[in-house]
């Protein structure tokens, strides 16, 4: 039979590993697990937010394309109207095309309508 005084060794050196075992299995553990969760989920929410980030940028690039392309559509549409515009012979002002007639210009100052070179228009 072991002495009692070794028992009691073995019990008091014991206690102490038993109780850091059971605080790192029942506290630090789960602690570091909530927090690589806790980790886990803000890098989420960071790359969620970087992804809409890069969609709003993608569309409005996309917006700012569009946009670029009507206004030079436009010009050019511009452009044209004046190379295909007459002198109004009433007021003397310029008078575009009416597209779709193929001959006929309206002024642009008072309105009169006429018949003059053929246009694309």
């Amino acid at each position: 039979m072991k002495e009692p005084a070794l028992v009691i060794a073995i019990v008091f050196t014991s206690v102490p590993i038993i109780i850091f075992i059971v605080i790192y299995v029942f506290v630090v553990i789960p602690r570091e697990m909530a927090e690589e969760q806790e980790r886990k989920r803000i890098e989420a929410e960071k790359r969620e937010k970087l992804r809409l980030v890069t969609e709003e940028r993608k569309r409005i690039e996309a917006q700012e394309r569009r946009l670029e392309l009507e206004r030079r559509k436009r010009e050019a549409y511009e452009h044209n109207m004046q190379a295909l515009s007459l002198t109004c012979r009433r007021c003397g002002k310029i008078a575009p095309p009416i597209p779709g007639t193929g001959n006929r210009y309206r002024c642009g100052g008072c309105g009169n309508q006429f018949a003059g070179a053929a246009h694309r228009m």
